[in-house]
């Protein structure tokens, strides 16, 4: 059976189609000159700090298991004054993320968080200006850290406790991240991943979690938005909200290419053409859009 999203998404017509799977992906072709990926990734110095709802989620949902964390980061400048002479590549309040990466104004990074200390990652000449590839494991009673597939600390554990992570992720660093995951590997479920559409800045989430199969508010007592980067789109929009297909829903604004949900709204999908559709046409994409 063809899934229906996809058969729209393939449609020639459409400009987006915005599914949650892993943190928000982009179904549909990407064109050059409407609709395309920065050629860099998101830099928190430039373009705004970044929160990351699904990190909290999937660290309270790790529980006493094992698990393995990956990410991938670049520090384009180490911090002056700005922070306290921190640069948080990911950082929670009072350091209560299990993983923490800072950059330090003395030239230097460090990972740290609540399963231990501060463990240096390298100086400026080693670090500063290239990609670089993080792991933390929890296996078998050991904690051990890899940068760029070397082992950088290992530390044997009498047990495994419950993590936590009490408060948000965010990066305010000159720096950027792509492709961190988190998996359980209890059971080897992937309990978050950062996609490629918010890497390359296709999409911005504001108050969005997607980890439980929809875009939804993570602060439920807040609005949520997606900004895309459809700006200016004048055709038929369609959106799954609340369990209903919606055409042209007033939560979605062409002329912005943002989506605002209420606190207690989900999006199931988010599907934008670059004409008006006529409703035989949509039909004929596939009835389902209408169940």
């Amino acid at each position: 059976m063809r899934d229906p999203i996809l058969t729209a998404a393939a449609d020639p017509s459409c400009l987006m189609c915005l599914v949650p799977w892993k943190g928000g992906s982009w179904m549909s072709p990407l064109r050059q000159g409407v609709v395309w990926p920065a050629a860099t990734e998101h830099n928190f110095a430039e373009n705004g700090r970044v929160i990351w709802y699904d990190v909290q989620t999937a660290w309270n949902n790790v529980g006493n298991h094992d698990f393995h964390f990956h990410i991938d980061f670049i520090v384009y400048r180490f911090p002056d004054v700005i922070y306290s002479g921190y640069g948080y590549v990911l950082v929670s309040s009072n350091f209560s993320s299990p993983v923490e990466i800072t950059a330090y104004k003395d030239a230097y990074m460090s990972v740290k968080g609540s399963m231990g200390g501060d463990t240096i990652l390298g100086y400026s000449s080693d670090l500063l200006g290239q990609w670089l590839s993080l792991d933390v494991y929890r296996k078998d009673l050991k904690h051990t850290i890899y940068l760029n597939g070397n082992i950088i600390k290992e530390t044997t554990l009498s047990e495994n406790t419950v993590l936590s992570a009490p408060n948000l992720s965010a990066s305010y660093a000159n720096a950027s991240i792509k492709n961190m995951y988190l998996v359980d590997l209890a059971n080897n479920k992937k309990l978050m991943q950062s996609g490629f559409a918010e890497d390359k800045q296709l999409i911005h989430k504001n108050n969005a979690r997607t980890d439980r199969g929809c875009f939804e508010a993570a602060k439920t007592s807040l609005t949520w938005s997606i900004k895309t980067a459809v700006a200016g789109a004048t055709g038929t929009g369609l959106g799954k909200i609340n369990g209903i297909v919606v055409r042209n829903p007033p939560k979605w604004n062409g002329t912005t290419g943002i989506f605002t949900g209420a606190a207690t709204d989900t999006l199931d999908w988010l599907i934008v053409f670059d004409k008006t559709m006529p409703d035989t046409q949509i039909a004929t994409l596939n009835q389902e859009l209408y169940q």
